[in-house]
């Protein structure tokens, strides 16, 4: 009777150790689970056949892993804008610059910006 343990790293990382035998075991990698085996027999057939990817079955696409690359990119570069207007906001209030409105448009004019761009 075969065994099958399921080791799981994280959503993207499913491994399992499964036991043909005495004394064979065999890793294998979880794709996704079923609870159909007709519907798992299917996209097995289709993943041999070159029909289906294993990111088909795991769910992630180029296309997703791009957008999530630029929305990461997106996010350093306002955290990297939010510390500029810490920044200058704080060297304008301790310098006692006399024309703080000018500074605080300026860093309105920035921000607009990086909201539109």
């Amino acid at each position: 009777m075969s065994k099958y343990i399921i080791i799981s790293r994280n959503q993207n990382q499913s491994y399992g150790i499964y036991q043909l035998g005495p004394g064979l075991h065999r890793i294998v990698k979880n794709l996704k689970d079923y609870s159909d085996e007709q519907e798992a027999i299917g996209d097995l057939i289709k993943l041999l056949d070159g029909e289906l990817t294993e990111r088909d079955l795991v769910g992630s696409s180029f296309e997703q892993e791009v957008e999530a690359g630029k929305l990461g990119n997106r996010i350093l570069v306002l955290e990297a804008a939010l510390k500029r207007v810490r920044h200058k906001l704080s060297k304008a209030i301790d310098s006692g610059v006399g024309d703080l409105k000018q500074v605080i448009r300026e860093l309105i004019q920035d921000i607009d910006g990086l909201v539109e761009g």
